[in-house]
């Protein structure tokens, strides 16, 4: 990812940047930990040692995605443009296959409950909840409408409707319960990164 200006994040990433900032709060971060403990981490920063803050915001978003539960599984690199960012970026490129093959590996041998959606249980909740209903739900669904409400202390409101194909459990609808969305990658960009790195995924 790049960075622009005084390692500030490009347009693009800024809802994501601010997101992250809410997660790392101090009354927000313990709550949020292992939010993204099923993301699988790698990072090649791109910036330029002439700006006091090089690589302000890759080394941000790298070191909150981690604080957050992400694993890393390759090194984070750096490519600086005031030097050549090819003294960067081909090093780093160069040892990236092995590494995704190695994590394509251990997830084929995760079973689906290793990577279902964990809904997060206050902890006296908890203790009222048997261990099968406090440890995870896993539903599959799909988002048929996403509008923006409004924004207001620089949080973006946004009311998104997703249909399932079964009933919700009721402790999962009730007010205040809180969930994570895993999005489902789409074959054709599975397939664009399996050719792009000469992997065989059968």
């Amino acid at each position: 990812m790049s960075s622009t200006g005084e390692g500030e994040m490009p347009e693009n990433g800024e809802t994501f940047m601010r997101f992250l900032r809410r997660c790392l709060s101090n009354d927000k971060e313990e709550e949020n930990k292992g939010m993204f403990s099923h993301v699988w981490l790698t990072m090649l920063g791109l910036g330029d040692t002439n700006y006091s803050k090089y690589q302000g915001a890759p080394i941000f978003i790298w070191n909150g995605l981690t604080k957050l539960g992400a694993h890393p599984f390759y090194v984070r690199g750096e490519a600086d443009e005031a030097t050549s960012l090819e003294l960067g970026v081909e090093p780093w490129l160069e040892g990236l296959p092995e590494e995704v093959i190695k994590v394509l590996d251990e997830l084929k041998s995760k079973t689906i409950d290793d990577v279902a959606v964990k809904r997060v249980v206050k902890e006296e909740d908890a203790k009222q909840e048997d261990d099968t209903a406090s440890s995870h739900i896993e539903l599959i669904g799909k988002i048929t409408e996403r509008k923006e409400l409004y924004t207001k202390d620089g949080k973006d409101i946004f009311e998104v409707k997703i249909e399932f194909g079964e009933s919700i459990p009721e402790k999962l609808a009730a007010p205040g319960s809180t969930f994570h969305i895993y999005p489902e990658n789409r074959e054709e960009d599975v397939q664009l990164i399996a050719k792009a790195f000469c992997l065989d995924l059968n």
